[in-house]
């Protein structure tokens, strides 16, 4: 069994990432929208005191418990106690379904200036 010395490959391998996923490395092409970085502020649609108490008010005149809105709506109970109590808005897509069910009109979320 005659092997000569240098029978293996003994370079080292050196395995780097892509360009594209090295942060701070040139990118080429489109970009898109930057990434949210801390301190940055959300325009989201905001929620007027109106629009939780209007729905609430149809709702209890309607003569209808949370729970049976929701299964109009289609969504969990919990949804809805949040859309009364303001922690989430909905579209106004779905605020016009709303509005069907409960036979009334209703506050539109104020959209945020750009």
């Amino acid at each position: 069994m005659n092997h000569p010395a240098n029978h293996q490959d003994w370079e080292p391998v050196v395995l780097k990432k892509p360009a594209h996923l090295v942060p701070g490395a040139k990118k080429g092409g489109g970009g898109g929208p930057k990434p949210p970085q801390e301190g940055d502020e959300f325009k989201l649609p905001k929620i007027g005191n109106n629009l939780k108490v209007a729905l609430m008010q149809a709702r209890v005149a309607k003569k209808m418990s949370q729970k049976d809105f929701a299964q109009k709506l289609g969504v969990s109970t919990d949804i809805v106690n949040k859309y009364e109590m303001g922690k989430i808005v909905p579209n106004n897509n779905f605020i016009s379904k709303m509005e069907r069910i409960l036979g009334t009109k209703l506050p539109r979320a104020i959209k945020p200036k750009k």
